[in-house]
């Protein structure tokens, strides 16, 4: 068969639009939050907090310096946990009525062509917990450092 460059470049071309997708942070240390597994649920994040917690400082990152990118992100310890109660009526039980729990992470970031390391807080603060209807989670990224 013989290759006709003529052919070739009278068919019609279909401009194909690839996704860019994104490189993917390195990600470590999130094993220090494996003592809090049991009730991160709590938080209407997910189950692994080395999911959630990048993409939500990723979104943040972005909310703050569009076209910023993790490049890397480590939990540098245990969560610090905050809860309250409240006494259940009729049964003097303590029930969890908010739970706040923070991250604490370093990260590299890459800002219009910089790279910057940060330390921040990611902090999660879940309430009504104690009601069906109503429950709320707030999000606050403290950059410490």
């Amino acid at each position: 068969m013989k290759f006709n460059a003529k052919k070739l470049l009278a068919l019609p071309m279909a401009i194909v639009a690839l996704p860019i997708v994104a490189q993917q942070p390195d990600i470590s240390g999130f094993d220090c939050a494996d003592e809090v597994l049991e009730i991160v649920h709590l938080l209407g994040r997910g189950e692994t907090p080395a999911q959630f917690v990048p993409a939500d400082v990723q979104t943040e990152l972005n909310r703050q310096h569009q076209g910023s990118e993790l490049k890397s992100i480590r939990c540098t310890d245990a969560p610090e946990l905050k809860a309250s109660t409240a006494v259940e009526e009729g049964t003097e039980k303590q029930i969890l009525t908010s739970l706040s729990m923070t991250f604490p992470v370093e990260a590299t970031v890459s800002i219009n062509g910089q790279t910057v390391s940060l330390k921040i807080d990611q902090q999660y603060l879940a309430e009504n917990l104690d009601q069906a209807e109503g429950r709320k989670v707030t999000q606050k990224f403290i950059v410490k450092q």
